[in-house]
């Protein structure tokens, strides 16, 4: 008696206790999902205008990611380059795997690019990428044709960007080399630009030109664009 009249307190202390500590708190996913919006006076890819530098370019996509280094993702454009079509839409898919040594980040990816109304321009290509303290260099290869030019498979593609950031602005270096096979041609293409954060927005001035690629007569322009990440 003794015993269960000293035990019996601590019975009841200890069930108070149990039914009114907090829940445990959920398991943190190990996937990430962000979406992306983009408005722009131009849709520049590789130094080359999308949209005849006329209107204005729309994009979107979601993107997911992995703890792991996995990556995936979609996006949508609208375009007017391909022939016999107009405006039409281009979709890309893509996915990756990245990798940190200490602070320098390694990935290897797959995208592949897909268009409306014009299937002989769909291009797949696979890259390398090294990224560290602001820098990347990623250079690309077309496992396919390369966007319709004739016997192009293999087309190379080198990306050397540099941002660096001070009070909110962003300032962006590319330097991008096409390296041609059959009828795509060799040349060069380069961009700077400003980022500055605006009312939730990302507002850039990004300037672009080329050099090297005859069936282009005026490459170079200013396109100004509002983005947003969420």
């Amino acid at each position: 008696m003794k015993h269960t009249i000293h035990t019996l307190p601590i019975l009841l202390a200890a069930s108070a206790l149990a039914q009114t500590a907090p829940a445990p708190a959920p398991a943190k996913s190990a996937w990430t999902q962000t979406h992306n919006l983009a408005l722009a006076t131009d849709y520049i890819f590789r130094g080359v205008t999308q949209i005849g530098g006329d209107g204005i370019a729309f994009s979107g996509g979601t993107d997911v990611s992995h703890t792991s280094g996995f990556s995936a993702g979609i996006w949508a454009a609208n375009q007017t380059w391909t022939p016999d079509v107009g405006s039409g839409l281009e979709v890309d898919v893509y996915a990756g795997y990245t990798a940190s040594l200490g602070d320098l980040a390694v990935s290897l990816g797959v995208i592949s690019y897909h268009y409306q109304g014009y299937n002989a321009a769909n291009t797949t290509e696979a890259s390398l990428g090294l990224a560290a303290h602001g820098l990347s260099v990623k250079y690309s290869s077309s496992l396919t044709d390369y966007f319709d030019f004739v016997d192009s498979s293999g087309v190379g593609y080198l990306d050397v960007s540099y941002s660096v950031t001070a009070s909110d602005l962003t300032l962006g270096l590319h330097y991008g080399a096409t390296f041609g096979e059959g009828s795509q041609e060799s040349y060069n293409d380069y961009k700077v630009s400003l980022s500055y954060p605006l009312g939730g927005y990302t507002a850039t001035l990004a300037y672009t030109d080329t050099d090297g690629f005859d069936s282009i007569e005026e490459s170079d322009e200013l396109v100004f664009s509002l983005s947003r990440t969420f």
